[in-house]
């Protein structure tokens, strides 16, 4: 049987389409390009680490390889996710100035990998000068909900990620 490669684009009737991985974070839908995707786990055991801030959610140990969590749920929105039997955790490459970087981000529920038209991905709309919108690249229409397409090299921003210092100046201290 011959293996199938997996590749971000391809052109699809004329149309250039990208592969995503869409997954759902509180009510919404969200999606990654899948080129930053390594690879996806069932949420496992995550050790804490004290004074970091909230978003940090702790280090998880993956074949020997020790990686940080980044809870999406506290770094969008200010809260703390849960671990639910759905929670998993996206193992995520990037670039951080000449080596990749690997990153946990865990999320609610995956939800599918999907091929998407490029075309129908708008512009991130202007929300006002409060909004974050540095984390978006493009909303698109998927069924009956909005699809929000996230730049995953600005969500995981590793010099933000390492800034330990908070607006008030406190970090907190988590108890396991």
């Amino acid at each position: 049987m011959k293996e199938k490669r997996i590749y971000e684009k391809e052109e699809h009737e004329n149309r250039t389409m990208i592969q995503l991985l869409s997954f759902r974070q509180g009510k919404e839908v969200y999606a990654v390009r899948i080129n930053s995707v390594r690879e996806v786990i069932d949420s496992i055991a995550i050790t804490p680490i004290p004074l970091v801030p909230h978003y940090i959610k702790g280090v998880i140990n993956l074949r020997g390889n020790v990686l940080p969590v980044i809870d999406l749920n506290a770094r969008f929105y200010g809260d703390r996710g849960g671990i639910e039997k759905s929670t998993s955790i996206i193992i995520v490459e990037l670039q951080s100035h000449e080596e990749i970087v690997s990153i946990g981000l865990m999320i609610d529920a995956v939800k599918e990998v999907m091929m998407f038209p490029e075309e129908e991905i708008d512009p991130t709309p202007d929300f006002g000068t409060n909004i974050r919108t540095d984390f978006i690249s493009g909303i698109a229409r998927h069924e009956e909900n909005y699809l929000i397409l996230l730049d995953i090299n600005a969500v995981l921003n590793i010099e933000e990620l390492s800034d330990f210092t908070c607006p008030d100046g406190v970090l907190e201290e988590r108890n396991g």
